[in-house]
């Protein structure tokens, strides 16, 4: 059996600020990817987390799960 719960997230104004700077970084980061891929015609995965994935990181000061998941939205799109 498997239970989902629902839960409401409730951030300080601190942590609120924190979280919009890093999905607005999280969305550039896609955007920037998307135009990578693009260029290139790339719409594999694991193409794009070799050729990208560090940059990503560096550029956009991610951590690396907010990484994986901009790559696989960026391919599954």
């Amino acid at each position: 059996m498997e239970l989902t719960l629902q839960l409401k997230l409730l951030p300080t104004d601190d942590q609120a600020i924190a979280l919009r700077a890093m999905m607005a970084r999280f969305h550039a980061a896609c955007n920037w990817l998307a135009g990578q891929a693009f260029a290139k015609q790339i719409n594999n995965k694991l193409t794009l987390q070799r050729l990208y994935s560090h940059e990503l990181r560096a550029r956009f000061a991610l951590p690396s799960q907010m990484v994986v998941r901009c790559l696989a939205r960026v391919a599954g799109t």
